[in-house]
């Protein structure tokens, strides 16, 4: 999912999230301190994954942890440091 922001400088910013888990990339649609919601639950166990932000097609990865997995029927997950 791409996001554009607004400064007021005119710029809007593309902005995307994925979270990569396994092989998988799930697209993040919204991102707190300790969380994340996905686009589109899945259910995954607990794991490590890496968040991917790019912002203007300018990417940074970072590691988490997954403590309680991600469950299909839940958008929120919980998300720790790794």
């Amino acid at each position: 999912m791409s996001f554009k922001t607004s400064s007021q400088g005119g710029h809007s910013a593309q902005v995307e999230m994925r979270l990569l888990c396994n092989g998988h990339a799930w697209r993040v649609v919204q991102l707190g301190p300790d969380f994340l919601h996905l686009e589109t639950p899945v259910s995954h166990p607990p794991a490590a994954a890496e968040l991917e932000m790019a912002v203007d097609g300018i990417a940074r990865r970072w590691p988490v942890r997954l403590p309680e997995g991600i469950a299909a029927t839940e958008h929120r997950v919980r998300l720790a440091e790794a």
